[in-house]
């Protein structure tokens, strides 16, 4: 689980762009997904105070950023 805690949305596709292949699945509280192997993405955009579900198949560092 990872908490979006930056003050603007933003694409879910962009923000894990850098990790895609260590993505195996992002899920939201209503569901929705962004799913890369099968190049799907009704997540839509990430949303300010959020959190997010992620199944990794690596384990990586990552932040949001700035």
């Amino acid at each position: 689980m990872i908490g979006y805690n930056l003050i603007f949305s933003s694409s879910s596709q962009e923000k894990f762009e850098l990790i895609e292949d260590d993505i195996w699945i992002v899920k939201d509280n209503d569901g929705l997904i962004y799913w890369p192997e099968y190049n799907y993405n009704n997540l839509g955009d990430l949303l300010p105070g959020h959190g997010y579900q992620i199944n990794m198949l690596n384990p990586v560092t990552f932040s949001f950023g700035d």
